[in-house]
């Protein structure tokens, strides 16, 4: 079963990500401000599943031998892990910068269009994988470790080398996912408070017909964007409860296997999600399938 829920979650994580990646270069109508960081999300979360997500097979079926071929390579193993947590952490700074993003277009838009140019923008990206490896390369000085774990059967950082770094990335990440549900929050509360609907809204951001367009292909993003949220919340919570609790490695095989690739499957589901939640996305969507 672990094998083929794996396979299955490769296949469409390989898929989805580069069909957004495409549906996002091809269609104007698919970039609204913001747009670079779901390339961003997208490149990460297909760096998880076409690079770890191979390795977790192999590693299930030939869990000794691949022990004994990465034990004998260490710097693989230890490269290997380094650009798979780097490529988690990018994965959540895109949320978290995509969510800052779409809340200062909504509740403040002014602040929105002299921070988020496109030129900025698309530095910030740069800069997120750089913030991405910085929160990885503690593995590197002797804060974590990185090997090859029996018990998920892939190279990975060494969750048992150092309470105190398993705990940052703990506290890391409930404290982003704590951020990006505030600012979602904060954003769905301005616009009910509009008193005559989003066309009143509208009024205090623009007054063109291509601004209040813009402004409905913001809130669809957010919505969009929410549940991406939602769901990732859900697939990395159990993960990071086991890791924070289980510190003296107690657990059975079983609980480590399935909540690391619960954690890994948020990045082969954002396109399902897009397609949800995105009229556009799951137009063509259907066309691909029906």
């Amino acid at each position: 079963p672990y094998l083929a829920a794996v396979s299955v979650a490769l296949t469409s994580g390989v898929f989805g990500n580069i069909f957004i990646l495409a549906m996002i270069f091809s269609k104007k109508n698919l970039r609204p401000n913001g747009y670079e960081f779901m390339v961003n999300l997208a490149l990460a979360d297909l760096c998880v599943t076409g690079i770890a997500d191979p390795l977790c097979i192999l590693g299930k079926m030939f869990n000794n031998m691949i022990f004994r071929w990465f034990s004998e390579r260490p710097w693989l193993c230890e490269a290997v892990a380094s650009f798979c947590l780097t490529a988690c952490f990018c994965s959540f700074l895109s949320l978290c910068f995509l969510s800052f993003n779409r809340y200062l277009y909504i509740v403040h838009n002014e602040v929105h269009h002299r921070l988020f140019s496109k030129c900025r923008a698309g530095i910030i990206c740069v800069l997120v994988w750089v913030m991405a490896f910085s929160m990885e390369v503690g593995n590197f000085i002797g804060w974590g470790n990185h090997y090859f774990d029996p018990k998920s059967h892939q190279c990975i950082w060494e969750r048992t080398a150092s309470q105190t770094y398993t705990l940052f990335v703990v506290a890391s990440m409930l404290i982003g996912v704590t951020m990006m549900l505030g600012s979602y929050t904060a954003i769905f509360a301005k616009v009910w408070k509009s008193k005559t609907g989003l066309l009143h809204f509208s009024d205090h951001m623009r007054d063109s017909d291509k601004s209040w367009v813009g402004f409905q292909q913001a809130i669809i993003m957010c919505r969009m964007m929410f549940a991406v949220v939602i769901i990732f919340g859900i697939c990395w919570l159990p993960y990071l409860v086991v890791i924070a609790w289980d510190f003296t490695d107690k657990l059975p095989v079983w609980v480590h296997l399935w909540m690391t690739y619960l954690a890994h499957l948020h990045a082969a589901i954002n396109w399902i999600i897009y397609g949800f939640t995105n009229p556009i996305f799951g137009r063509t969507i259907k066309k691909i399938f029906c």
